[in-house]
C-alpha cells in the first residue's frame, strides 16, 4: 500500500478541542475545502450504487463541487421562505 499525504499534520495527545486555534478550520466545510484543494483529482471516497455495479469513486473536487450545490440550493430554499426538508406538496411536482 503506498503512503499517503495528510491535510493535516497529526495533533497531540493532549490537545485541547474546546475551540480552533491559530489557522485551524472554522467550519466542516472549510476542513473539506482544504482538502480539496491539496488533494483535487486524487479519489476521496467510493461508493457501489447498486448490487453488483462496479465501485464508483468521486474525487475531491467532484465531492467539493457536490457540497458546494447543496449548500447554495439550501440557502436558496432559506431566502425563498421554503425550510430544506419540509415538503409542501404544492411545492411538488
Amino acid at each position: 500500500m503506498e503512503p499517503f499525504e495528510l491535510a493535516w499534520e497529526r495533533q497531540p495527545d493532549d490537545r485541547q478541542w474546546e475551540k480552533p486555534e491559530g489557522d485551524d478550520p472554522r467550519t466542516l466545510y472549510q476542513m473539506l475545502m482544504t482538502s480539496v484543494d491539496r488533494f483535487g483529482d486524487l479519489p476521496c471516497f467510493g461508493y457501489i450504487p447498486a448490487p453488483g455495479v462496479a465501485r464508483t469513486h468521486l474525487s475531491y473536487n467532484e465531492f467539493g463541487d457536490l457540497a458546494t450545490r447543496c449548500g447554495e440550493a439550501t440557502r436558496c430554499c432559506w431566502r425563498e421562505g421554503r425550510r430544506p426538508g419540509r415538503h409542501d406538496p404544492q411545492q411538488l411536482g
